[in-house]
């Protein structure tokens, strides 16, 4: 059983962006954020807890797969959108 995954990221408040839009077409939405002074050097994602997290502590040129399931193709093509 997978408790959370996650992937580093070279700007955590760039790709933090990307993700707000993206996932919250899914439902997730920031539930933690973890700060140095005033920018996060992570963030996760969840609908009650974190189970996808974006940081700056794992290397972020490292190739790797993360899928999420959408309940519909209305919300894949809403993911389509947002993410281009």
């Amino acid at each position: 059983m997978i408790d959370h995954t996650g992937i580093g990221v070279a700007n955590v408040e760039q790709s933090a962006a990307f993700y707000d839009a993206v996932l919250g077409v899914l439902g997730l939405r920031r539930v933690k954020q973890l700060l140095s002074g005033q920018e996060p050097d992570a963030i996760g994602y969840g609908a009650d807890f974190p189970v996808f997290w974006i940081d700056r502590f794992h290397p972020h040129s490292v190739r790797q797969h993360v899928a999420f399931a959408a309940r519909s193709r209305a919300e894949v093509d809403a993911l389509l959108r947002r993410g281009s």
